[in-house]
């Protein structure tokens, strides 16, 4: 009687573990030489890590001084981290408010935020999200007025 409980116990626990196993994610890993290209603006190149159906986690690399084209991210909120470098971004009505941002800052630009970005050193590298749907960027001709 005792072998046969322990059988039971025994096979409950391997199918709790077996369960438990085939349910549990595993952790994704993205080398940065496996980045794939994403959608860019003027001034930005984007490098895609992960993308889900409502997140798209990117890397962007600023290459000069020169101001990414005016645009906006439809219905994503734009969450990003400064690795390096500088940038000063322009919003609002004629693109007249000014925010600054440097290494170690973070930021967030709400949806529907006509802006552009203005690298402030040669080189630049920030991590973003993009946490929302429908179209990534619009790019425009000119500020909000």
């Amino acid at each position: 009687m005792k072998y046969l409980l322990s059988s039971k116990i025994l096979l409950k626990c391997f199918i709790f573990v077996r369960v438990n196993f085939i349910t549990v994610s595993g952790i994704e890993i993205v080398k940065s030489n496996q980045l794939k290209q994403g959608a860019s603006t003027p001034g930005i190149r984007r490098e895609v890590a992960f993308e889900s159906e409502n997140l798209l986690f990117v890397k962007a690399i600023t290459s000069d001084r020169s101001p990414s084209g005016w645009h906006h991210h439809g219905e994503h909120h734009v969450y990003g981290y400064v690795i390096r470098g500088s940038l000063r971004f322009e919003y609002g009505g004629e693109g007249k408010n000014i925010a600054e941002v440097g290494p170690r800052d973070f930021f967030h630009v709400p949806p529907e935020t006509v802006h552009r970005e203005t690298p402030l050193e040669e080189e630049g590298q920030l991590i973003i999200a993009f946490v929302g749907s429908g179209p990534l960027a619009t790019n425009l001709e000119g500020p909000e007025i």
